[in-house]
């Protein structure tokens, strides 16, 4: 998900309609993008007439849209990117999974995500607040196709009214420099009409209302299902392993319950697994309190995949119980992990609380308490910037910490990650050379290359058992 629209990628669909014959409708496929207009110096959008910014263009292949030196070229039944099938990094992404329409029947899909946000109180303090999924300010995204007759030509004709409300900022708070305040959406809502043909990728950009710098891209292409099985329901495809980083990572954003099984299903042969299972294990303990109803489903989805996996799982259902990872005596690398695990599917400060508590451990000589401090330390430099929750909670944490964590959390806030991270070596080094710790000395089994959150590029530290 990308960090300058981060509800663009939260999309998880619930799909309602009629039970239908495969044989006697049309597969549609569809690829939804948000991006910012001010991004772009010049864009180039076949089929557009006149100067209006604000009209809906519709563009039919062969056809090349291009936004300054970045192109989408439309090309029957393919299209392509000038960097591959994934778009440039200014678009955002809305995944949706290909569905079975019948003519004259309509189908929605429907999407909405829970927010969190700081507010300051009339005392002074920052607070966090909750805007739940079902309330007209919470990001979705609602989609109604319908396919009309086919036309004598055999042209399709798909009708189409969308409502979607996507994070594009966050309201300013006095004194906080992070994006952290109230959500402020762009709004998109209309009904498009597009004529296509079977096989073919077409194109519609539709403007955001005056006052926002987003656009919709849509890409559309339609073809006769095939098979002949009746569906009632549309299946959300495997996450990636990229879209189950994300996932974990923004969870406490976003709940998702709905997702957690496909999750799972795609977890074990992510690769991400190793040297991070006890991240998901305090992951999956979070969201196993949250949703005790669903706890079984997920356990026997877990008991289908690897032995790992459904270690992991049944690890996470002991520690499913409210507050159970917070509650842990356990000092150490691995329970670092869980609690990093949990504030991704919670968001409570709690979890940093206690991470920031264990900081002064790092001036210990114990090789094993060294690195619990050590992890610490480095966790929460690397997520001081990307997660809006950190730095206001170290902010508020120091003003009551001990001397020595006050100090290690201003390096926190106030120093480059890269520099502490040689700093970390280079402590490691200095007590390997007084013989007081091995330079391999951290604890096989937590994440040894100092990584948040579940994958990410490897910042590693040197030392490997």
């Amino acid at each position: 998900m990308k960090t300058r629209l981060p509800t663009a990628a939260l999309i998880a669909l619930v799909l309602a309609g009629r039970a239908w014959g495969a044989a006697e409708g049309y597969r549609l496929d569809a690829q939804v993008y948000i991006y910012r207009a001010s991004d772009f110096h010049t864009v180039t959008l076949p089929g557009a007439k006149g100067a209006d910014p604000r009209q809906v263009v519709v563009i039919h292949p062969p056809a090349t849209a291009r936004f300054d030196r970045d192109t989408l070229e439309l090309a029957g039944d393919t299209f392509a990117w000038s960097t591959g099938r994934n778009p440039p990094e200014k678009f955002s992404r809305i995944s949706i999974p290909a569905m079975v329409l019948v003519p004259g029947q309509p189908l929605s899909l429907l999407s909405t995500a829970a927010v969190q946000f700081m507010e300051r109180s009339a005392a002074g303090t920052l607070e966090v607040r909750n805007i739940a999924g079902d309330s007209p300010e919470a990001p979705h995204c609602r989609f109604t196709f319908t396919f009309g007759p086919l036309a004598a030509d055999g042209a399709l004709q798909l009708g189409c009214d969308l409502n979607i409300a996507a994070v594009s900022g966050r309201e300013k708070i006095p004194g906080v420099e992070l994006e952290v305040g109230k959500p402020v959406l762009a709004r998109f809502a209309g009904q498009l009409d597009l004529v296509m043909r079977a096989d073919e990728w077409n194109a519609l950009v539709m403007p955001a209302p005056t006052g926002s710098d987003y656009n919709l891209l849509l890409l559309l292409k339609a073809a006769p299902a095939a098979g002949s099985a009746t569906a009632t329901t549309v299946a959300v495809r495997p996450m990636t392993a990229e879209e189950l980083d994300r996932f974990v990572t923004w969870y406490y954003r976003q709940p998702q319950p709905e997702l957690v099984g496909p999750a799972i299903a795609a977890l074990d042969s992510s690769g991400l697994l190793k040297d991070r299972a006890e991240v998901f294990v305090g992951f999956f303990a979070e969201v196993f309190a949250a949703n005790p109803d669903r706890v079984e489903t997920w356990r026997k989805a877990g008991r289908q995949q690897g032995r790992t996996l459904s270690q992991v799982i049944d690890s996470a259902v002991e520690l499913s119980s409210p507050g159970a990872v917070l509650a842990e005596k356990e000092q150490s690398v691995e329970q670092n992990d869980r609690c990093w695990g949990a504030f991704f599917a919670s968001g409570n400060p709690a979890y940093l609380r206690k991470l920031a508590g264990r900081l002064p451990l790092i001036d210990d000589l114990d090789p094993s308490e060294f690195w619990v401090g050590a992890t610490a330390l480095w966790s929460l430099a690397r997520n001081a910037a990307g997660h809006p929750l950190v730095r206001p909670t170290l902010e508020a944490f120091r003003t009551t910490a001990e001397p020595r964590a006050r100090d290690l959390i201003a390096d926190v806030l106030g120093k480059d990650p890269a520099a502490i991270r040689d700093w970390i070596r280079a402590q490691s080094r200095i007590f390997a050379k007084r013989g007081s710790m091995s330079i391999n000395g951290l604890p096989s089994g937590g994440l040894r290359d100092f990584d948040f959150g579940p994958v990410s590029p490897n910042q590693e530290l040197g030392h490997h058992p």
